[in-house]
């Protein structure tokens, strides 16, 4: 990092507007810790001499054609600059005028022509030149050579934010023509790890830092690398009372011929004759793999990094402003009783309140945490004037899983965007979903200057790395540098031990063979989405939405025929309820006046069987299976209506319900005509082999409930989380999972402490199901990890699985949570 030289009376005038100027160097550097928290970014000496324009920048040589016969020009002539004429054919031609008979003699070759025209165009430098060489007798078109001085202007200086890319292209065409820059144009590779390029400097940090141990009172003890990250965030949030100087990394010093020095942006191209001292962004990025414990790693932080109370702030309209020592938490719905747990746990008995549902009264004096949710926030925000969450500002603001703000226009990200913090950080495993695009956001979030302006970004990252540019990332990476710090499971420690030692993770794909039943149903599934699809390209309506819609059905019937069809199940569920309205006012009541009916149920009112197996009338009458479908068959046989045996009312075989009683007494009801699925099958054939916890994922409840009536039928107890869920709700259910009884947990969201995971149906972004096993492979495992991806040969599942394998290959860690048009029509 380049350091500012400032004159002994530089110094003292420093030290005198900072009220330092009695006290010892040694002193200076002594400044409390909790001093420092409100200490004010550092007033910088203004400019002792004054800048002198135009300035010399530098000279170069160039060749130009003679426009006329004849000794109008020798060697020492001075000749200047005459813009392009704007009529056509003769745009962009630069001609050079000899001051001592006034008339135009050459024209510049088209290489400086070009460069020319644009340092002029965009009021960036004048030019001065004086004829080196010119023949005695000059020809048409014989070749001139002339020194040109290049001389920068005092309008280059007054930056506007319009014609970004076209004033740094020139800039970049004059900084190299005098040796400043070197300007190679670097494509990037057509496969490129992505997240390894972006996060490579991120994990030198690591080896960097040295460890520092949390406050008094933190019941934890933190690993080593933890204690690394505590050192980063902690030096972050202090980062506004570094004493020292330092020209911003994003800038570069420029010196003139007479030694005169400006600075220039190669990223926003601004131009500055003032120091552009660095300015600490105060937070972060906190880009741990998920399962090193980030959240215990910015508790941490929080109960260390404490707020020092001062009794004058105001806001940038001069207004008082409410102020607060608590940490506001922004996180998913399911993540909020882990960050109360854990906060618990680290810290005992801090006050943490929970700002959700009906429970939004902030009482802030001596709180240590506020947790809400995305959601929540969003809802503040349509009202923030009136909200408590904007009403103060924050000693320091935590987004939990960051990525959630990825998309910029979201109303999630604008709510986040106009919190007010001394201190901001950004938390998620994978700052980088699908594109550079999603990093933004989180910059803006953080303030991060200039690049939370978009237009900044868009041009000097968005666009560059659309066209392959390699310059984005080198520009990423600047930014980046600062902010984040990020170590995976696979890094390893000084002593060349991984820094975090966890059992083995072992992940077996399960390809399974369709029934004959489910390949006709798919394959007809799958010929009437081909038919459909060139139908939608040929009304011009084959557009992102009916693509997907079309794949989601040919994806759901790989896992059961029932996520698809419009009989069985729902008609079934429909009935169900009918019965309900009929005589019951709640579910709960019909089930517990059917548990006692079938309590009574002593043998079949036909065949007289005691032994038998329940099945349920749309009329509330019982039999066996066998005697209804005896009677089903005869009356099919027959043409006639089906009735029941005991009331004769009509009835038809979707209406029949099969009654499943558990080992607990419970009741589950199925429809009669119900069949399972490959899946299904697999999945309850390992759920009885193993005597361990499971999680099964997937993403549509739907397939849950399947599962869950699969479960209820062979007495396996289990519990569920899922979206639809309250948080009282996915509390209760989550520590029910962590009894010795219960072996499954069901869910479509975030689960911990368990060794088996199966996975029904593969995502479209390989990242996401990677965390859904990091959640369970992460701190405190004991036991090996098995995770179990189930895909169905010969299907759509198996294409997703190969685009997941070759986007890995392009963008490592780093995935695309969609898939692009082309891929999705690519899987027909």
């Amino acid at each position: 990092m380049q350091e500012l030289e400032l004159t002994p009376e530089e110094i003292k005038w420093l030290q005198a507007e900072q009220g330092l100027e009695n006290i010892p160097d040694c002193e200076i550097l002594e400044i409390s810790c909790k001093e420092k928290r409100v200490l004010e970014p550092t007033p910088l000496p203004k400019r002792i001499k004054p800048f002198h324009f135009p300035a010399l920048l530098s000279e170069i040589t160039v060749t130009a054609s003679a426009l006329s016969r004849g000794a109008s020009v020798v060697a020492g002539d001075l000749v200047s600059v005459q813009l392009p004429k704007q009529i056509k054919n003769k745009a962009g031609i630069i001609r050079l005028r000899n001051n001592r008979t006034t008339h135009d003699i050459a024209k510049l070759n088209t290489e400086f022509s070009t460069f020319i025209n644009t340092m002029i165009t965009h009021r960036i430098c004048e030019f001065k030149g004086k004829v080196i060489y010119a023949p005695p007798r000059i020809n048409l078109l014989d070749e001139i050579i002339v020194s040109l001085e290049i001389y920068i202007i005092k309008e280059a200086f007054e930056f506007k934010e319009i014609n970004v890319n076209d004033r740094k292209a020139a800039f970049d065409t004059l900084f190299e023509k005098i040796g400043l820059i070197q300007q190679t144009v670097k494509k990037l590779k057509d496969e490129i790890d992505l997240g390894q390029e972006i996060y490579s400097k991120a994990s030198l940090i690591d080896s960097n830092m040295k460890p520092m141990d949390p406050a008094e009172g933190f019941l934890l003890t933190l690993r080593e690398y933890q204690l690394k990250a505590l050192s980063f965030m902690y030096t972050k949030e202090q980062a506004n009372a570094d004493m020292g100087i330092s020209l911003s990394p994003l800038w570069i010093k420029v010196s003139t011929q007479d030694h005169q020095e400006f600075y220039y942006s190669p990223f926003s191209t601004q131009l500055s004759i003032e120091f552009p001292r660095e300015r600490h962004c105060q937070g972060g990025i906190l880009a741990d793999e998920m399962g090193l414990g980030k959240t215990i790693e910015m508790i941490a932080l929080m109960h260390t990094s404490r707020f020092l109370e001062s009794s004058s702030l105001t806001s940038e309209k001069n207004e008082p402003v409410k102020k607060t020592g608590a940490t506001l938490i922004i996180c998913p719905l399911n993540l909020v009783p882990q960050w109360r747990d854990e906060i618990k746990k680290c810290i005992g008995s801090a006050k943490t309140l929970i700002f959700h549902g009906t429970e939004r009264d902030l009482k802030l004096k001596d709180a240590f945490a506020v947790i809400t949710t995305y959601g929540t926030l969003t809802s503040e925000y349509e009202h923030k004037e009136k909200s408590l969450l904007y009403s103060v500002k924050w000693h320091r603001i935590v987004l939990d899983e960051a990525h959630y703000i990825k998309e910029r226009s979201t109303l999630a990200a604008k709510a986040c965007y106009d919190l007010a913090a001394f201190n901001k950080w950004a938390i998620t495993g994978t700052p980088i979903i699908n594109k550079l695009d999603d990093l933004y956001s989180i910059v803006k979030f953080l303030k991060v200057e200039p690049w939370s302006s978009y237009s900044y970004w868009n041009a000097f990252i968005t666009t560059p790395f659309q066209k392959r540019d390699v310059s984005a990332l080198t520009t990423v990476q600047t930014i980046l540098e600062p902010l984040i710090i990020r170590r995976t499971k696979d890094m390893k420690d000084t002593s060349g031990n991984l820094i975090i030692p966890l059992p083995k993770k072992n992940i077996e794909i399960k390809y399974l063979e369709f029934s004959p039943t489910e390949r006709e149903m798919y394959e007809a599934i799958n010929a009437y989405s081909k038919s459909k699809l060139e139908y939608l390209k040929l009304i011009g309506k084959a557009d992102y939405l009916h693509v997907f819609a079309l794949l989601t059905k040919l994806r759901q019937a790989c896992n059961h025929p029932n996520l698809i069809s419009k009989t069985s199940t729902d008609e079934s569920e429909l009935q169900l309820e009918s019965i309900i309205q009929k005589y019951c006012s709640t579910k709960t009541e019909y089930t517990n006046n059917l548990e006692s009916e079938i309590k009574n149920i002593k043998e079949c009112p036909v065949c007289f069987e005691s032994e038998m197996e329940n099945i349920l009338l749309p009329c509330l009458h019982t039999s066996c299976k066998p005697c209804i479908q005896d009677i089903i068959t005869t009356s099919e046989e027959k043409g006639e209506d089906i009735l029941c045996p005991i009331c004769r009312q009509k009835f038809t075989e979707s209406q029949v319900l099969k009654i499943l009683e558990t080992e607990s007494n419970s009741i589950t009801l199925k429809p009669l005509n119900y069949q399972s699925s490959t899946k299904l099958e697999s999945l309850l054939e390992l759920l009885k082999k193993t005597k361990d916890k499971v999680i099964v994922f997937s993403q549509w409840t739907s397939m849950l409930d399947l599962v869950q009536n699969e479960l209820n039928s062979c007495s396996i107890e289990y519990t569920r989380l899922d979206g639809t869920m309250t948080l009282q709700k996915r509390d209760t259910n989550l520590n029910a999972f962590h009894k010795p009884g219960c072996k499954v947990l069901l869910a479509s969201l975030r689960s911990t402490g368990v060794d088996n995971v199966v996975l029904l149906d593969p995502w479209w972004n390989v990242s996401i199901e990677n965390q859904a096993i990091d959640r369970v492979h992460r701190i405190g495992q004991t036991k090996d990890v098995n995770v179990y991806k189930y895909i169905i040969r010969g299907s759509v599942e198996e294409k997703i699985i190969e685009i997941q394998r070759r986007k890995s290959e392009l963008v490592g860690a780093v995935n695309g949570e969609k898939m692009s048009f082309e891929e999705l029509i690519e899987l027909f």
